[in-house]
């Protein structure tokens, strides 16, 4: 079957440009007529490696302002309405986010040269606190209420956006967040690995930003508890950021066996996780989940924003409730004690990397999502 295209003008807006989604656009770009990428010239949050070109598109950063923080913060970019006259798009993404003032900017102009206009999240999930509720509803409410259709990370976020939200399933379209395309190992080489390694130390290993809000500490704490119970593991925390020195500090005082090699990709990465037994994700950052999976790891993660729980399920790996370190604890024990059983897991991680969520997935359900709200929007329009 081929891939969708659409045949157009798509113009995507998001606050930045991060290395990890360059592969997603640089796939969507062969798949329209014309692909523009718009974001701000700010300075990218903590510790997120920005790219520094875009291949199969354009990339267009305007001015990004900002005003008010915490709850209050909301943000938008300057000149872009005068990037939409230019560009002209035929179709709009843009993130689903509350903090983003312009999005009605956006709506206008759709409205007015028909041309459909989606948004893009991973669902209503809080990550800061129970505070303001009324204040964000309102403003979550308001900002959905601009889209005339949805695509959602996961099905959790479908599920939030339609019944938090009213929100018809039919316009929600779900297209797995994804950063690692379909994996070139194959199951039989996999199994040969983890044979290999029936004998080595047992080694976790988590990837993504080191910065506060991920709690990585759980997994510090799950590696002291098991040794404490006589199972010595060695932590891989793969990634940079503001709390790095934290974590190492912590890692010290319990006298756990941690490494940080840095940020890492393409095959710096992969080498690095050939050498894990297991993925551990005990906090934010579900995109690492997938990228794992790939790699032909199973994986125990922490409940969180949702995207967990189309990625992981017991032929894969394990789900455990959040700030536990020991549960943590128990997930990882019993993969080191049962090692034919997590080579199964790690089997069946990469066979859902491979077939069903990876990033030629994400971008055929983000263009099929496209083409399938302009007919619709053609059709209103048309009556």
């Amino acid at each position: 079957m081929s891939d969708p295209f659409f045949d157009g003008t798509l113009l995507i807006r998001q606050r930045s440009l991060p290395s990890y989604r360059v592969p997603l656009f640089e796939r969507i770009g062969k798949m329209c007529r014309r692909l523009v990428v718009v974001t701000s010239k700010l300075p990218t949050e903590d510790s997120m490696i920005e790219t520094d070109q875009l291949v199969n598109g354009d990339w267009i950063r305007l001015q990004g302002r900002s005003l008010g923080k915490g709850v209050t913060l909301v943000y938008w970019q300057s000149g872009l309405k005068k990037t939409l006259k230019s560009v002209s798009a035929d179709a709009i993404i843009t993130e689903a986010n509350p903090r983003f003032v312009d999005t009605g900017l956006l709506k206008r102009w759709s409205r007015d040269n028909e041309c459909p206009i989606l948004g893009w999240g991973l669902g209503t999930t809080n990550f800061f606190g129970h505070g303001y509720a009324n204040l964000r509803n309102w403003r979550r409410a308001r900002t959905l209420r601009q889209f005339d259709a949805l695509i959602a990370y996961g099905s959790v976020a479908k599920q939030q956006y339609c019944d938090g939200f009213g929100i018809s399933p039919d316009c929600v379209f779900v297209a797995h967040n994804a950063t690692s395309d379909t994996p070139s190992l194959g199951a039989d080489a996999l199994r040969e690995r983890c044979e290999s390694m029936a004998a080595t130390p047992f080694t976790v290993l988590t990837i993504g930003r080191l910065i506060a809000n991920k709690n990585l500490e759980l997994l510090i704490d799950a590696a002291h508890q098991l040794k404490e119970r006589g199972l010595l593991i060695q932590v891989v925390m793969v990634g940079d950021g503001s709390h790095r020195e934290a974590l190492q500090a912590h890692a010290k005082r319990l006298d756990v066996a941690a490494f940080f090699p840095g940020h890492l990709e393409g095959s710096q990465l992969e080498t690095v996780a050939r050498q894990a037994h297991l993925f551990v994700l005990p906090g934010l950052g579900g995109l690492a989940i997938q990228q794992a999976m790939a790699f032909g790891l199973p994986v125990i993660v922490s409940q969180a924003d949702g995207t967990e729980t189309d990625l992981v399920r017991p032929t894969n790996g394990w789900q455990v409730p959040p700030n536990d370190a020991s549960m943590i604890a128990n997930a990882i024990e019993s993969a080191a004690a049962d090692r034919p059983g997590t080579t199964q897991k790690a089997v069946e991680s990469l066979r859902i990397a491979s077939e069903e969520i990876n990033l030629s997935t994400m971008a055929t359900k983000m263009i099929e999502a496209v083409n399938q709200t302009s007919r619709i929007k053609l059709t209103r329009v048309n009556r």
